[in-house]
């Protein structure tokens, strides 16, 4: 079981990255690549990516993070609790969504994170990802991208609207 939900959650973070690369594709941004994975059939409360790739000050990093989910019910539940890094760059939720499907571990939960790079953090370099409940199988991807200076990130939707320009970093 839990190798059947670890395929369908790398599934679920292709789909996402793919996504995200779209839309940031059309704006003032530039694809620089990616700066690693991350996965784990292990029980636990957290994951930690270490990076296939610096990560370079100014730009923007999105991770991409699908766990089994603990919440029997649809919504956002803040399974993933924070993030961090080795570099001390602040990590801040873009959005979170649970398919509970009536059972623990019977759907998924997928979120989306994200630093705007205020410390470099070097190749080799550690992210750990936190969890509010023990999490079985899961699984994260990160991606970088330069950003056009003054360049401002607006997350649209349901969620409360996230601005993020020079000032957050």
């Amino acid at each position: 079981m839990v190798h059947r939900r670890a395929g369908f959650i790398s599934k679920m973070l292709a789909l996402i990255s793919r996504y995200v690369e779209l839309v940031l594709a059309c704006c003032a941004f530039a694809s620089v690549g990616t700066i690693g994975t991350a996965n784990s059939n292990l029980s636990g409360t957290t994951l930690l990516l270490t990076t296939t790739a610096d990560m370079n000050a100014g730009n923007l990093v999105i991770l991409s993070i699908s766990l089994d989910n603990t919440a029997t019910t649809d919504g956002d539940f803040g399974e993933v609790a924070s993030i961090t890094d080795a570099s001390g760059n602040p990590w801040l939720e873009l959005k979170e969504y649970t398919n509970g499907q009536a059972g623990a571990a019977a759907g998924t939960t997928c979120a989306l994170w994200y630093t705007i790079v205020s410390s470099q953090l070097l190749l080799g370099g550690v992210i750990t990802i936190n969890f509010t409940n023990t999490i079985t199988a899961k699984a994260a991807t990160g991606w970088e991208w330069t950003k056009g200076a003054g360049t401002t990130i607006a997350q649209a939707g349901d969620s409360p609207q996230i601005e993020v320009n020079d000032n957050n970093k």
